[in-house]
């Protein structure tokens, strides 16, 4: 499958990897900088970091998924036979199942927050928009379910379930909903990135009051 076409997406994939690769690396640093400040803070202020540390793992969890997702289309388009196709896009959908599972928890505040601002707020309403289409697109949550919990969440006893489950999915549909998901996921990481760094400039300035009282 080693077409011009595809030999720029895969340069793109690449080029993803490297920046969300980078990015996961400074959420965790965060959290080694925080670490134990907690302790330290009085008049209301451990609200200000528990808002920020659950606001950072779960922008933390959407770039892990990315990385998942980017390494996944990128291995489907590596490869022509069948079976290895199918076997990364069971993963595609494992992962996409699971972010959309976690990101239903995460919605109303998502909803509440983003209502700060106009920008968050527009960002906000487009990813609803795309996640109703892609979930009328391509069946969610009924063809991912099937496919999480018989073929890769869990393994079914029973063969032939298993094996028509997997022989029966079209390889270029199913491959767009990793494309088109991988498009949702970037707006919903910058989404939740750009709450994070609201929370983390208040932080910062607690940090700072914290940092001179010692």
């Amino acid at each position: 499958m080693f077409s011009a076409q595809n030999i720029k997406k895969i340069n793109e994939f690449d080029e993803s990897l490297i920046y969300n690769s980078k990015s996961i690396e400074k959420i965790r640093q965060y959290f080694t900088k925080f670490e134990g400040y907690e302790v330290l803070l009085k008049d209301g202020n451990e609200e200000n970091f528990k808002h920020f540390r659950a606001q950072l793992s779960f922008t933390g969890f959407l770039t892990i998924s990315m990385i998942d997702l980017l390494v996944i289309a990128k291995g489907t388009l590596k490869t022509s036979q069948k079976w290895e196709q199918l076997h990364q896009l069971k993963l595609g959908y494992l992962v996409i199942y699971e972010v959309l599972n976690t990101y239903s928890s995460h919605s109303e505040y998502l909803k509440k927050t983003s209502a700060t601002n106009e920008k968050s707020t527009k960002l906000f309403s487009s990813i609803t928009t795309l996640l109703k289409n892609f979930k009328k697109e391509y069946d969610y949550p009924n063809s991912f379910k099937k496919v999480r919990n018989f073929t890769i969440g869990h393994f079914d006893s029973n063969f032939t379930e298993y094996f028509d489950i997997l022989n029966q999915l079209d390889v270029e549909k199913s491959f767009s909903a990793i494309l088109d998901f991988i498009k949702i996921l970037t707006k919903l990481n910058e989404l939740a990135t750009g709450l994070s760094f609201a929370l983390k400039l208040n932080v910062d300035g607690i940090t700072r009051e914290i940092t001179q009282m010692r």
